[in-house]
């Protein structure tokens, strides 16, 4: 299995005790609970003073990370914890709509004035709400100009870091 192989590879790497340990992609491929306890033997390096530094796809990986740095195409676009960047690149609220015809409410909610930014997560919607939103009825009552569209779900939520992507990349190309 991959974790066993993952976890063989860092044991290797770090038997001579290392100042500092490069991780590409360490987790690609390994189930969820080893995945989990990769990241607590990574956790356990650097508690013990050894630098580590890794590359991965999965933001939500980075999260476990003191420091994060986000790249596309190769050009650094932003720099800091999880926390910094969440609130540094995010200032206006998110929510997520959870509804049947996800791509058409994105583009009813696009042309509001209440909306900055949608991206579509699974089944649902995450809005960066504007500067003139108020609350949440008015998701409501956008969507339910819709007869099509029914919602199953609006709710306030904690941005993740793959919103803080989207958010950088869209901005970017405006």
């Amino acid at each position: 299995p991959g974790g066993i192989k993952q976890r063989l590879a860092l044991g290797t790497a770090v038997v001579h005790k290392p100042k500092i340990v490069f991780l590409d992609e360490p987790t690609s491929g390994v189930d969820p609970i080893s995945r989990r306890s990769f990241w607590d033997l990574i956790n356990e390096l650097s508690s013990e003073g050894i630098t580590v530094l890794v590359t991965t796809h999965y933001l939500e990986e980075a999260e476990y990370c003191g420091n994060i740095i986000l790249i596309n195409a190769g050009k650094l676009i932003a720099e800091g914890n999880s926390k910094v960047l969440k609130t540094k690149y995010l200032q206006n609220p998110i929510y997520e709509v959870e509804c049947n015809n996800v791509i058409e409410a994105m583009e009813v909610l696009e042309k509001s004035d209440i909306v900055d930014e949608t991206s579509i997560f699974g089944n649902s919607i995450h809005i960066i709400m504007s500067n003139n939103f108020k609350n949440e009825n008015q998701i409501y009552d956008t969507l339910k100009s819709q007869t099509n569209i029914q919602i199953k779900r609006i709710e306030k939520i904690t941005p993740t870091l793959e919103d803080v992507f989207i958010h950088l990349l869209e901005k970017d190309k405006k």
